[in-house]
């Protein structure tokens, strides 16, 4: 949302989790983006008299894991209509139909999300 006022625009065309964090004279951005596709990347930005450009991207160099977690983000409905964020994980060799036991991981919420789009937290 602008500081100034207005209605609210979106800054970015994804569904990644961003962390940007600005310099205390706000000429330099820091934005940390994470997804459930891809590892971490930082974008370094400098505020210009044109507007924001890249300075340059630092990419993750953590080494990636053999193999791709399953990972579903969804939701579930309760049975009063509350809606809940939900992570499916599935071990590799899951087919449909085929029943596993359940772990079922509960959180402190609702003011705690915990349900992300960050593969590395599965």
């Amino acid at each position: 949302m602008p500081l100034a006022g207005g209605e609210p625009r979106a800054l970015t065309g994804d569904h990644a989790l961003h962390g940007p964090v600005l310099s205390k004279d706000g000429t330099l951005a820091v934005d940390t983006r994470t997804s459930a596709d891809a590892w971490p990347e930082t974008e370094v930005l400098r505020r210009g008299p044109d507007g924001w450009r890249r300075v340059g991207v630092l990419p993750s160099v953590a080494e990636a894991p053999p193999f791709p977690v399953r990972l579903e983000l969804t939701t579930v409905t309760a049975s009063e209509g509350r809606r809940y964020a939900v992570a499916l994980v599935r071990p590799r060799a899951w087919q449909p139909g085929r029943r596993l036991p359940v772990i079922v991981n509960v959180y402190g919420g609702p003011t705690s999300l915990t349900v992300r789009a960050d593969q590395r937290q599965y």
